[in-house]
Parts: structure tokens; C-alpha cells; sequence
């Protein structure tokens, strides 16, 4: 099988009927490669670039000052939480008709999604009712005594 090094994800489309999406990588000595998939196996690949995704960062040294990060074990899958610094959200009402959501969009650690309206609604509402949860249970934490 032949190999090919990618520096880097130059774009991400995904076909106006929905069903393909295309990845163009850059290349250092083919230049821009567009690899199409059915939209079907994107989450099969997200899914094993996280896999391996522990295998690269063992064999880098560990950051002294690492983006607060926050890995959960359970059931037997892993989840990387991370804090975005930025985030973005625009309604793509000329091809797609989709709300898209972007943490740290000028960053290289960028991650966008794109949301049906209905889901974008149902998501907007369970963001304001955990809020609510954190900052009803932060009033109602005991409040340490002054001068002790």
C-alpha cells in the first residue's frame, strides 16, 4: 500500500445533497489531494483519528501548561473535554441551510458542527438549562466564613 504525508486539512465540503464530503489535504510533493467519502464515514474516521490520537501524544512531552482538559472514563469510552477560548455560530442560509457552531476557529485546534435548525433549538435549550443548574448549585454552595 502506498503512503502519502499530509501537513495539513486545507478544507472540508460536504455535497449539497448532504451525502458526500470531501477532505483536501496538502501535500508536501503532490500538492492538494481531495479525498470524497460518503458523509456516512465521517464519524468512522473522526472515530480513528481519536484513537490514535493517544498514540501520537505519548511520544510528545508533556506540556507544562496544558489547555485545561478534562478526560472521563465511562463505559469503556473516553472523552476529551477542553475549554474553548473563542466561539462562533452563523446561520448558513444560502447552501446548506444549517447552523454552524466553531470553537477556537482562528486556532489550530479549531472544531466546527453543523446543526440542523431543530437541533440547533433543542441544543440551545439544554445549554441554558444546565447553565442554570451550575449557577443555581454555585449560589447554594456554603460560602466560607470572612477572616478564618
Amino acid at each position: 500500500m502506498s503512503a502519502l504525508s499530509v501537513n495539513a486539512i486545507k478544507a472540508c465540503k460536504v455535497s449539497d445533497d448532504g451525502l458526500q464530503t470531501t477532505i483536501t489535504f496538502t501535500t508536501k510533493y503532490v500538492g492538494d489531494l481531495d479525498v470524497t467519502m460518503p458523509s456516512s464515514c465521517v464519524g468512522d474516521l473522526i472515530s480513528a483519528v481519536n484513537q490514535a490520537k493517544p498514540e501520537t501524544q505519548s511520544k510528545n512531552p508533556p506540556d507544562k501548561n496544558p489547555p485545561e482538559r478534562q478526560k472521563d472514563q465511562k463505559d469503556g469510552t473516553q472523552l476529551t473535554v477542553a475549554v474553548p477560548k473563542t466561539w462562533l455560530v452563523v446561520a448558513d442560509t444560502a447552501v446548506h441551510h444549517m447552523v454552524i457552531l466553531a470553537f477556537d476557529h482562528q486556532a489550530d485546534t479549531k472544531a466546527g458542527y453543523a446543526l440542523n435548525p431543530d437541533a440547533a433549538k433543542k441544543l440551545a435549550g439544554v445549554l441554558v438549562q444546565k447553565a442554570d443548574a451550575i449557577l443555581t448549585h454555585r449560589a447554594n454552595e456554603p460560602k466560607p466564613e470572612a477572616g478564618h
